[in-house]
């Protein structure tokens, strides 16, 4: 065990009784479908999206309360005769935005919509006098309403104003504190369930990052970015119910010098015989072949192509480093055979050069011992574990911890085997 490792614990969760994971360089868990393997691909996958941006998820929690409180005020200020720019639309949605709020602009931004809230009110008395109607306060009654459920009182301006105040403190206190409410909300989100593990807990060199018993969680010193691929169709396809799709997408084409390394030369040469770049653009992705410069769009590629492309780029922009955790989930389904053992090598090298965490889960025997022999023949066997779901007598899974041994992963591929036999005679 390095001093990276980092260990996934979990019990009596979906189809899982027990799982002891480390994550020691690659590790790899096999097993029948439906025995939990993307389970504890999500379950990585989300815990260290979420502890790594976890200001972000802060502020996507309170965002319908700043929400609320944008649309009352410009439902108010837009009956306002003069508004001036002050008041327009595209001035109040920007002033409201806290997901591009840098955590040092906490109280700026705070004291900013205060003295726009102080505006609007000296405004509104203003408009109230002169008119001298009840148009403006049945307005405000109504925003009263939606922001505060209840009657409407003299100082609701003051009101607002403290609420706001509120909800900034409450976010700092979040941010400070990281409750682990919010990975445990995503859980149920993800899983669609409100059933609890009997234990779950991350570790990171013993030390306890996360445990679903304790009140708050820290983030990881050595893994600071995920990435979740379980599908060559994610490529340029966002999908609200896979967000990790649309994550894996930004990445793509997030903005970077190139990283050109062994690995990438290796790709470009020896695999694809082909580079991709993006477009003139900047929003495509196109595949160039180097014997003939045939270029086609990345998207209309063969998905073994595509799915050796997304990973060439994750690499030459930098969006794999050594402290990201990538997360392949049975990357064989959409490989043909021919791919299989070349996806492997990448993913074998990528560790050897650039040193990030890599959890799989596959139950093709070709991608198992291109794993198990590729690694001993570059020397980072040392860094590989395997793992197999063992069916216990509830119909519910132990991970078992093989270490380099594959052979008892084949022989549960071997059922196979027996049922072609009892079907055929």
């Amino acid at each position: 065990m390095n001093n990276r490792t980092i260990q996934l614990n979990l019990s009596k969760f979906r189809a899982i009784n027990e799982a002891n994971i480390d994550l020691n360089g690659i590790s790899v868990v096999s097993g029948i479908n439906g025995s939990g393997k993307s389970t504890l691909s999500k379950i990585l996958y989300y815990f260290f999206k979420i502890s790594n941006n976890f200001e972000a998820e802060v502020y996507k929690n309170y965002e319908s309360d700043m929400t609320i409180i944008k649309d009352g005020l410009y439902y108010i200020t837009r009956n306002f005769p003069d508004k001036g720019d002050n008041y327009s639309i595209r001035n109040i949605y920007d002033l409201f935005n806290v997901n591009v709020m840098a955590l040092d602009e906490f109280s700026e931004k705070k004291n900013r919509i205060i003295n726009f809230i102080k505006s609007v009110s000296k405004d509104y008395d203003k408009v109230s006098r002169l008119n001298n109607d009840q148009s403006l306060d049945n307005i405000l009654y109504a925003v009263n309403s939606l922001i505060f459920k209840k009657d409407l009182k003299s100082n609701f301006f003051d009101s607002l104003i403290k609420k706001v105040d509120s909800v900034f403190n409450q976010m700092e206190k979040d941010i400070d504190e990281k409750p682990s409410v919010y990975f445990k909300k995503e859980l149920g989100r993800i899983f669609n369930t409100y059933l609890e593990p009997s234990l779950l807990e991350v570790k990171e060199m013993k030390n306890r990052l996360f445990s679903y018993d304790e009140m708050s969680f820290s983030s990881s010193l050595f893994i600071n970015n995920t990435i979740y691929i379980d599908n060559p169709m994610a490529f340029e396809n966002n999908n609200d119910n896979y967000d990790y799709w649309n994550d894996l997408n930004i990445l793509l084409y997030k903005k970077s010098s190139n990283h050109s390394n062994n690995i990438c030369e290796i790709i470009v040469n020896d695999v694809l015989e082909a580079d991709i770049n993006k477009d003139d653009m900047g929003n495509r992705l196109v595949y160039q072949r180097k014997f003939d410069s045939l270029m086609l769009d990345l998207q209309e590629c063969a998905t073994g192509i595509k799915s050796i492309g997304v990973i060439y780029t994750l690499i030459k922009n930098g969006s794999i480093n050594d402290k990201t955790l990538l997360i392949i989930d049975e990357p064989e389904v959409y490989l043909h055979p021919q791919w299989i053992v070349e996806y492997a090598r990448i993913l074998v090298l990528i560790h050897k050069y650039i040193g990030c965490h890599i959890f799989i889960s596959s139950h093709s025997p070709d991608m198992i011992q291109a794993i198990r022999y590729i690694s001993e023949k570059q020397d980072v066997l040392e860094s590989l574990d395997f793992y197999l779901a063992h069916e216990d007598n509830n119909r519910k899974y132990t991970y078992r911890h093989l270490s380099k041994d594959i052979e008892p992963i084949f022989e549960c591929f071997n059922i196979s085997l027996h049922k072609i036999e009892k079907y055929s005679i």
